[in-house]
């Protein structure tokens, strides 16, 4: 059995905190070089383990796009991701649009976590 940390350090707070205000759908790198613009001193590496810790704990979502990067998305009300195969730009869709699909699936006794759609998205379909 796999064990989560779940102690609430100042640095996981620190973490956590900055991610509860993004609506950017930041990786580790992004929320590393935010940090750094406020004076904190974590470590990228403290701040994987950090992320990878708040998913197991399921308080953040992780999205992982087709380049294989992982995005962190705090958001907790109900949405589906757009995500586009061109930029990787990661858009909230209000799961509302989405309810007769989820209708189908949950009449079925499916438990869905997160839905994600692939596509182009307007900016670069101009």
């Amino acid at each position: 059995m796999v064990k989560i940390n779940t102690r609430n350090t100042k640095q996981k707070q620190i973490v956590a905190s900055n991610i509860k205000k993004r609506f950017d759908h930041p990786t580790a790198n992004e929320i590393y070089e935010d940090l750094i613009k406020h004076n904190s001193k974590i470590g990228l590496t403290t701040i994987y383990r950090i992320l990878n810790d708040l998913v197991e704990e399921g308080k953040i979502n992780k999205i992982i796009t087709p380049d294989q990067h992982s995005h962190f998305d705090y958001n907790r009300i109900n949405h589906i991701h757009f995500i586009c195969n061109k930029c990787f730009h990661i858009y909230d869709i209000d799961e509302n649009e989405f309810s007769e699909l989820e209708f189908k699936f949950m009449k079925n006794n499916y438990n869905i976590k997160n839905i994600s759609i692939q596509g182009i998205c307007e900016n670069c379909k101009n």
